[in-house]
C-alpha cells in the first residue's frame, strides 16, 4: 500500500490537504503521549520568556541549549490558550507543510508533484513532526528555504534564512556548505547575512530576557547530545565501557572523542564531494555522515536528511528512509510507552541497520572518475556545473 501511494502525484492543493489531515490525525492520537522534552521542557521555555527570563539560565542543564528563537515561538503558542500538546505542535506542523512545498520546488519539474506526495505521506516526518513536535521540522524548513533561495540567486535571503535556521537549533550549520555550493563565487560575500539572526537574538537577550550573556554563551557552548543509545557509543555501553546520558562518568570522554570524529567526517565529505555534488546532495551527504559517526543522538535526528533524500531519490535513499521510519515507529510507539518491556538494547541493535543504510545512501557513485574527453582541451575557467540526474523513486 505504501509503495503504491508513493507512485501517486496529486496536485499541490490535494497533497497539502492530505499532509495537514494526516498530521492533525497523528497529533490527536498522540495526545497525552507526547515525549517529555516537548511536553514539559519546551513548555517551560515559553513560560520562561513570558516571565522575561532566559531559558538557557533558568532551566536545568541540557533542557534548552540554543538561542531563544523557538522559546519566543513557544510563548506565542502558549498564548493561543490551546492545550500545550496541541499548541506546541503548531509551528512544527506549519513548517513541515512548507517543507512539503519546498521538496517539490527543489526537485526536477517532472518529479515535483510525486516527491511532494512522497514526503507528505512518509511516516518519518509524520512521527517527528506530529507525534513528537520537535524543533527539527522548523530547522529543516528554514535550511531548505536557504538552499531554494541560493539556487535562485537570492543570496542575501539565503544567507539570512541559513542564519535563522542555525538560530533555531545549532545543527543546521550543516546546510552551510550546500548553500555555499549553490552560490556563485562572486556573490558569496552576501552570505554574511547569515550572522544577522544570531547576532540580533543575542543583542535582544539582555533587554528582553535579563540574560547574562557570558553565562548564556557558556551554556550554548556546552551542549552535548545524549550518548549510549545509538551506534558506536551504544555498542560501547552494552559492552560495559561507556555510560549513557548527556554528561558525567563514562560519557564525557566519548563526547569529546565523538566531536572530533564528527568534525573529521564532515571535513572529509566536503573535501571529497565538493566538486562532485550539487548543494542538495552535498547537504544530504553531510547529514548522513553525521548519523553514521555521531556519539550523541536523538531519534528526531533521523529527519535531517529525509526531505533531501526524497528529492534526490533512488533505491539507496529509500532504503534509509524505510529503515529510519521503522526505527522511529519502534521508538515512539513501542519503546517510549513501555521502556521496561522494550529495552533500550533494541534501540542500539536497531541503530546498526539504519547506520548501514545511511552509509549506503552516501553518493559513492559520484566518486567514479568521469571519462576524459577525446583530444586535448584548454580550459580557461572551470566548466559550468552539469545538472545532476535524480533517478525516479
Amino acid at each position: 500500500m505504501v509503495g503504491g501511494a508513493r507512485l501517486l502525484a496529486p496536485p499541490l492543493a490535494v497533497t497539502l490537504t492530505v499532509a495537514l489531515g494526516l498530521r492533525l490525525l497523528v497529533m490527536a492520537v498522540a495526545f497525552h503521549r507526547t515525549p517529555f522534552d516537548v511536553a514539559l521542557w519546551f513548555r517551560h521555555t515559553g513560560e520562561a520568556v513570558l516571565d522575561h527570563q532566559d531559558p538557557l539560565l533558568v532551566l536545568p542543564r541540557y533542557q534548552w541549549n540554543f538561542l531563544p528563537a523557538m522559546p519566543y515561538v513557544h510563548e506565542l503558542e502558549l498564548s493561543t490558550g490551546l492545550p500545550w500538546e496541541i499548541a506546541g505542535k503548531i509551528c512544527p506542523v506549519l513548517a513541515d507543510l512548507v517543507t512539503t512545498v519546498l521538496v517539490g520546488s527543489l526537485a526536477s519539474p517532472e518529479r515535483a508533484a510525486r516527491v511532494r506526495w512522497q514526503y507528505a505521506v512518509h511516516p518519518l516526518p509524520l512521527l517527528v513532526v506530529a507525534w513528537h513536535g520537535q524543533v527539527e521540522p522548523t530547522a529543516v524548513a528554514l535550511g531548505l528555504a536557504a538552499l531554494w533561495a541560493a539556487r535562485r540567486g537570492r543570496t542575501g535571503v539565503g544567507g539570512f534564512l541559513l542564519g535563522l535556521a542555525a538560530a533555531v537549533k545549532t545543527w543546521p550549520v550543516l546546510f552551510a556548505p550546500g548553500v555555499l555550493r549553490e552560490t556563485p563565487r562572486q556573490r558569496r560575500p552576501l552570505l554574511a547575512a547569515a550572522v544577522l539572526p544570531p547576532l540580533l537574538l543575542l543583542a535582544l537577550m539582555p533587554p528582553l530576557l535579563g540574560s547574562d550573556l557570558r553565562r548564556s554563551l557558556h551554556v550554548l557552548g556546552s551542549y552535548r547530545g545524549i550518548t549510549g543509545i545509538w551506534g558506536w557509543t551504544g555498542i560501547q555501553r552494552l559492552a560495559g565501557t561507556a555510560g549513557t546520558g548527556f554528561a558525567g562518568g563514562g560519557v564525557d570522554p566519548y563526547q569529546r572523542v565523538g566531536l572530533i570524529v564528527v568534525l573529521a567526517a564532515l571535513a572529509v565529505v566536503v573535501l571529497v564531494f565538493w566538486s562532485r555534488l550539487d548543494g542538495i546532495q552535498l547537504t544530504a551527504a553531510l547529514m548522513l555522515a553525521f548519523l553514521v559517526v555521531t556519539a550523541g543522538f536523538g531519534v528526531q535526528y533521523l529527519l535531517w536528511p529525509a526531505a533531501l533524500l526524497v528529492i534526490t531519490g533512488g533505491w539507496r535513499a529509500w532504503v534509509y528512509l524505510t529503515l529510519a521510519a521503522g526505527y522511529a515507529v519502534f521508538y515512539y510507539l513501542v519503546f517510549f510507552p513501555a521502556p521496561a518491556v522494550a529495552t533500550d538494547h533494541l534501540l542500539v541493535y536497531g541503530s546498526v541497520p539504519v547506520i548501514a543504510a545511511a552509509l549506503l545512501a552516501l553518493p559513492w557513485e559520484r566518486l567514479r572518475p568521469e571519462p576524459s574527453p577525446a583530444g586535448p582541451q584548454l580550459e580557461l575557467e572551470p566548466p559550468p556545473r552539469q545538472p545532476v540526474s535524480r533517478p525516479a523513486s
